[in-house]
């Protein structure tokens, strides 16, 4: 199992709710390279992060009978007209199928991402999604979510790491 914490992470807070397999026990679960995970056989198998600027992440996923992270979200004052593209690096739990692994972007309520990614059997196959949005001026809320369909009692959703939010003048052309 990764760490466990409660306190912001890395400025983010902890979304617990809604929780719809109850349980779990809500904590920022953090994971390092060369920690073990089992895979969807049940075969415990060493992961790592895919960058070398770090070498920690963080897991979505419900759980009913151990730490769960539903999601993370923060707050920030937007420039109107800005446009504001949210890169992240994700991999599915090992050989978990896009069921399990099912999470949602929402800025301000409002659904701008959802993903479902995968990975082998033998560890995290990482890639980068994006989101976009416009700025409003005001103080805008960004939520990153679980949205599984298929659950595991021990939480074996998303892993999500390289948060990063960069902000230029412009319009939208779509977010994929």
């Amino acid at each position: 199992l990764g760490n466990a914490q409660t306190a912001p992470f890395d400025g983010w807070t902890l979304v617990t709710s809604p929780d719809s397999l109850t349980g779990g026990t809500n904590r920022f679960e953090d994971w390092h390279d060369g920690n073990s995970q089992q895979n969807a056989n049940g075969v415990s198998v060493t992961v790592n992060d895919n960058d070398a600027a770090g070498t920690t992440w963080i897991e979505l996923n419900n759980a009913s009978a151990n730490v769960q992270t539903l999601g993370i979200e923060r707050s920030l004052t937007t420039t109107a007209g800005q446009l504001y593209t949210l890169d992240l690096e994700v991999a599915g739990r090992n050989g978990f199928s896009a069921l399990y692994t099912r999470f949602a972007v929402y800025v301000d309520n409002q659904l701008v991402g959802w993903f479902a990614p995968t990975s082998s059997m033998n560890g995290p196959d990482w890639q980068t999604v994006r989101v976009s949005f416009m700025g409003t001026g005001l103080n805008q809320n960004i939520r990153i979510v679980t949205d599984a369909l298929a659950f595991n009692v021990n939480g074996r959703g998303v892993a999500i790491d390289d948060i990063v939010l960069t902000a230029q003048p412009g319009a939208i052309a779509g977010n994929a």
